[in-house]
């Protein structure tokens, strides 16, 4: 069946796990490895832009044809337009016409770079093991999780020599974790960027802010065209330590002032889990009132971990949360989704289980939940 499904996201947007798979896309579903098997250390980013996978999935898009190829890619994406009509996808067309995208020559918006791994010093409730070191950490002391803790990849001589054929043509380097800022990774690929002489990019960091620039590395950032700060907060105070456990709001106030003084191009942004869309509006206000030039994207709608899925909740719930009001009229469409009783009870013994390991209580924050906290 034919389907409008173009997304500029693989022309412009090319992206990497933290352990080395290339990605179409940031947000590209992990089932897309399979079909293609390439990562930094076995192949050159051209190689992988040019490969019959994604060669394959710009076809398939540009036809209408949603393909193993473009479920298995966009899974994330088809999943939110179903539930709310918006999705990356359809934000990303905003920026962009069909048009202008295929009569363009080769030009990459954003290539981002995740290979410098998982290494993390938070454990946001909504994560996973391959994208936090703390959070595997925690998973294995649970007993659920028996990979890797920490892991990353070097780029090698092949794709560093490739990536001197793109980058001039490449506007932002974003670099996402873990917590990047933290990862010594980051900061040689920094020296080896400023020791070729491709400094003309934006660097962009996607950070918890529970960290900030050391002097030393304020020298080398200030080699480059300019430095973007994508800032995550997910609720008001001590509901943002929670989700993003741990992170104390005075210190994460106290580091977002000190990247809003360096002016950096910094925008705040919110990943829209059940634990928090109930809290936007009042997130809203604060952010309002206290950073009101600051840009707040909060379009990043949780699809996996399931469990956190703002569609799951229980029908009162959804009630109390829409009557509070939304911020987006997409989040309604959500919150008028049937109650997955399934997941929810899931969703609850786990963050009972979280909740014991770090002497947390999510009723003490959310007293809404508490008959359903109580009953697993």
């Amino acid at each position: 069946m034919k389907d409008d499904f173009f997304c500029p996201e693989p022309y412009r947007n090319i992206s990497s796990k933290p352990y080395g798979y290339y990605q179409a896309c940031c947000i590209a579903s992990t089932k897309a490895h399979k079909l293609h098997n390439m990562k930094v250390d076995n192949s050159s980013f051209k190689e992988f832009y040019d490969s019959d996978y994604m060669n394959t999935l710009r076809k398939d898009m540009l036809e209408g044809v949603k393909s193993k190829t473009v479920r298995h890619t966009c899974e994330k994406c088809i999943y939110d337009e179903k539930q709310s009509g918006k999705s990356r996808r359809t934000n990303v067309l905003k920026r962009y016409s069909k048009e202008e995208i295929l009569n363009s020559p080769f030009k990459l918006d954003s290539l981002k770079l995740k290979f410098i791994g998982n290494l993390c010093n938070a454990k946001c409730v909504m994560c996973s093991p391959n994208i936090s070191s703390m959070f595997a950490q925690e998973a294995y002391e649970l007993g659920n999780w028996d990979g890797k803790i920490t892991h990353s990849i070097a780029p090698n001589k092949k794709y560093l020599k490739n990536l001197k054929e793109v980058l001039p043509s490449t506007e932002t380097l974003n670099f996402v974790g873990g917590e990047p800022v933290i990862n010594k990774l980051t900061w040689e690929f920094i020296e080896w960027l400023i020791s070729n002489k491709l400094t003309h990019h934006t660097l962009s960091f996607t950070t918890n802010g529970k960290v900030f620039f050391t002097k030393k590395q304020k020298v080398l950032l200030k080699q480059f065209k300019s430095i973007r700060i994508l800032f995550s907060i997910d609720a008001p105070g001590d509901k943002n330590n929670y989700i993003r456990f741990p992170s104390p709001p005075a210190k994460i106030f106290s580091n977002l002032d000190k990247f809003l003084n360096e002016n950096y191009q910094t925008e705040l942004t919110t990943t829209v889990s059940w634990l928090n869309i109930g809290d936007l509006p009042n997130l809203k206000k604060i952010l309002k009132k206290n950073y009101s030039e600051v840009p707040w994207a909060y379009n990043n709608v949780v699809e996996k971990p399931y469990i956190f899925r703002p569609s799951i909740l229980p029908a009162d719930i959804k009630k109390l949360y829409l009557e509070r009001g939304v911020i987006d009229e997409s989040f309604s469409k959500i919150l008028e989704t049937p109650f997955d009783k399934d997941l929810f009870t899931k969703a609850m013994k786990f963050i009972k289980t979280l909740d014991k390991k770090r002497n947390n209580n999510l009723i003490e924050l959310w007293p809404e939940y508490t008959k359903y906290y109580l009953d697993v």
